[in-house]
């Protein structure tokens, strides 16, 4: 399987579960659309961010991904080129698409829009339980944003930008470039909005 960059892909909104792995996606997702299992370009936000070169691109980016806080980039030494970075402090995906939802109103999608969520993505690596409620969780959320927006002739996006381990070979989390399936095998869900 040949690695995607989903930043070069055709859309107008993608939302990013943040560590949402392919196989956990395609048993929990109600969402309709047609699912692709891709390989990432990362198997950690930090190496998708650099592989995928980001910042050769002009995104609107809403955020509540702490990687894209100033000081973890200047911690990255990395800059984000000329992608608008809006970083919500919620952990909560409605708090953050209504932030979106005011940045678009005014545009109405003439640029390409990026939500960036942190579920399932857990800060105790290794708890399935709770990374599997986490997805389940947000599974519903991504669907109200789709209903809200289902009028508007956009190409909405769903995917992820790496995986988790839950101790198979003996890790859990999302090590950097470490390459199994777990963590680059993602999601790439093309949303049927009509």
């Amino acid at each position: 399987m040949k690695k995607t960059n989903i930043l070069e892909l055709n859309f107008d909104l993608m939302i990013v579960l943040d560590s949402c792995r392919y196989d956990y996606f395609e048993k929990y997702n109600t969402i309709k659309g047609k699912l692709e299992k891709i390989k990432s370009v990362g198997t950690s936000t930090y190496s998708f961010i650099k592989n995928s070169k980001l910042k050769r691109y002009d995104f609107n980016i809403v955020t509540n991904n702490p990687w894209f806080t100033r000081f973890q980039m200047r911690k990255m030494n990395y800059s984000l080129g000329n992608n608008i970075i809006t970083y919500v402090d919620t952990d909560e995906l409605n708090e953050c698409y209504s932030t979106m939802r005011i940045k678009y109103q005014n545009d109405y999608f003439i640029e390409k829009y990026i939500l960036w969520i942190c579920k399932p993505h857990i800060i105790n690596a290794g708890k399935r339980k709770q990374y599997t409620q986490r997805l389940k969780e947000v599974i519903p959320q991504v669907q109200h944003i789709i209903n809200d927006i289902r009028h508007l002739p956009i190409k909405i996006l769903v995917t992820s930008d790496h995986g988790e381990l839950f101790g198979e070979y003996g890790k859990t989390g999302h090590p950097d470039n470490y390459f199994v399936p777990e963590l680059y095998e993602i999601p790439l869900l093309y949303v049927d909005n009509k």
